[in-house]
């Protein structure tokens, strides 16, 4: 699923707003959102296999362009990937995210992705908005270059590793320091406690494994921080 995103639609030197709206329970409070937020264009997010998606989608334009985001595969990397494509995209455009038509997975995903973003998300209820709190980080400034090292490392070798022996030897690091870096410490938070690696024990060994967060950010979704 990629956004191509056009000279026309970037339009740069405007002020405008932008709503991304996931559509995972119809298309209630869309509306409500849109009269507070008044937008040129709203990206629903759909799941390609819901049968009423079209329905939502009619029912929307009859109040805003509506530019079609289907997700397909894994909802939490597809709406942080469509996300993270609109910001990039529509940097001179305010952005707000309105999960109130989302069903709970798709609208966890969108306030995450907003989060991540620094961009409003709300919901409406009894007809309010009710803004979310949003507060803008970067995960890049929380990560240590050793720590960084270790995840690019099994994103590009989907192989490694069947423990923690095996990654020692791999990125030639001694073993109590892939330990310090994937478990950390009382004063040190490790990959695993970020949520960027999952373990399991598999016959007595230790399994590493990315997660979809750490493929997020390793892939670029999750948008850097950039300095002023």
């Amino acid at each position: 699923m990629d956004i191509t995103l056009t000279d026309e639609k970037k339009e740069k030197g405007t002020i405008g707003t932008i709503t991304i709206a996931p559509l995972g329970m119809g298309y209630a409070n869309i509306e409500p959102g849109l009269k507070r937020f008044p937008s040129e264009q709203l990206f629903a997010i759909v799941c390609s296999k819901d049968n009423n998606k079209q329905k939502y989608i009619d029912e929307i334009s009859k109040l805003i362009k509506v530019i079609t985001i289907e997700v397909d595969g894994d909802v939490w990397e597809e709406t942080f990937k469509a996300a993270s494509n609109i910001v990039s995209g529509y940097k001179n455009k305010e952005i707000v995210v309105n999960v109130s038509a989302a069903d709970a997975n798709s609208g966890c995903a969108a306030t995450c992705a907003a989060f991540v973003n620094g961009i409003k998300a709300f919901r409406v209820m009894n007809n309010e908005i009710k803004m979310l709190p949003v507060i803008k980080f970067s995960y890049y400034k929380l990560i240590p270059d050793k720590k960084m090292d270790i995840l690019r490392y099994l994103s590009d070798n989907e192989d490694c590793c069947a423990s923690m022996d095996e990654l020692s030897k791999r990125l030639k690091m001694s073993l109590p320091l892939i330990s310090y870096h994937i478990n950390g410490t009382l004063r040190a938070e490790g990959l695993k406690n970020m949520g960027l690696i999952t373990t399991d024990e598999v016959s007595g060994r230790i399994r590493i494994k990315l997660t979809s967060l750490a493929r997020l950010i390793l892939s670029g979704h999750i948008v850097a921080e950039t300095e002023d």
